[in-house]
């Protein structure tokens, strides 16, 4: 690509735009949503014979997918599903969210959370962990932010939300006609800043450019259970966005990737090998398990 046309690109909405092929990389998954066996049916009972840690996504997994994210809460049953199951093997909720609002917002003691797609964790005992290297691109997120609410801040339906690792550029409520404008806004950003522009359903992202995502959470978390002296471990994810891939891909050869299906995100390919059709049964399915495991 002529960095020249970049620009133009960006403005016509395209998704990615890259300069040398090297920075594209090939994901596992290659089956269609639909074409997923139902993971209530095939696993829950299956799965109490080994010891998981069962890790889930929030918005879309726990939580219903609402036009306002602030309006988000678990579920009917969530929550309980949740503790019992904490009672029962390591858990863990991997969010985009910031790490305080999603902690308030599950409301689980006893269990891991991290924040801003992994940059920030607590463990079950409180103890807090950040990716120090993530840390100096606090300042730069919030310039961005900043400058991102003054460019957009004339597109109706556009939410330019501030995180203390990211920037989220959410446009559900959009003119369609209007999106690629804030698309091009965020990338240019992102160039201009030396951030990572990552997407998911109806939302864009900045994000320190680091190698660092949910998958690599997941993985440090197994890794820290193991060093306390959990025995084997077998990791169970959950979860329904594009970011929730790289945990997919994290636990595809030695654990159980789930998929929580949604109506709106058509028939993609991904590298789940389950689904759940929706949070409810996400939930469902968590119970169960917690059943299961008390045995």
């Amino acid at each position: 690509l002529d960095p020249a046309g970049r620009d133009a690109l960006d403005g016509a909405g395209a998704d990615a735009v890259v300069a040398d092929l090297g920075e594209v990389t090939v994901r596992t998954g290659d089956r269609r949503m639909s074409q997923l066996p139902d993971a209530l049916q095939a696993l829950a009972d299956g799965l109490a014979s080994r010891r998981p840690a069962v890790f889930f996504d929030f918005d879309g997994t726990l939580s219903d997918i609402v036009d306002d994210p602030d309006a988000a809460r678990p579920v009917a049953g969530a929550t309980e599903a949740l503790e019992k199951l904490a009672a029962r093997c390591p858990v863990a909720v991997l969010s985009g969210r910031d790490l305080a609002d999603v902690a308030k917002r599950v409301g689980v003691p006893g269990i891991w959370y991290a924040g801003s797609h992994g940059f920030e964790l607590t463990a079950p005992d409180g103890t807090h962990h950040q990716n120090e290297a993530a840390a100096a691109a606090i300042p730069v997120l919030e310039r961005a932010a900043a400058h991102l609410r003054e460019e957009l801040g004339g597109l109706d339906g556009v939410v330019v939300e501030h995180k203390r690792f990211g920037v989220a550029v959410h446009y559900r409520n959009a003119a369609r006609d209007r999106v690629g404008e804030a698309l091009a806004a965020v990338r240019a950003a992102g160039r201009r800043d030396g951030l990572r522009v990552t997407t998911g359903r109806e939302v864009i992202e900045l994000r320190p450019d680091l190698d660092w995502d949910k998958g690599k959470t997941l993985r440090w978390v197994i890794d820290h259970l193991h060093e306390a002296g959990s025995g084997a471990l077998t990791p169970v994810y959950l979860g329904d966005d594009i970011t929730d891939e790289d945990a997919f891909d994290a636990v595809r050869t030695d654990g159980v990737p789930i998929l929580v299906r949604h109506g709106d995100d058509g028939d993609r390919a991904t590298a789940a090998l389950f689904a759940l059709d929706s949070p409810a049964r996400a939930a469902e399915f968590t119970d169960r398990l917690a059943d299961q495991l008390a045995r």
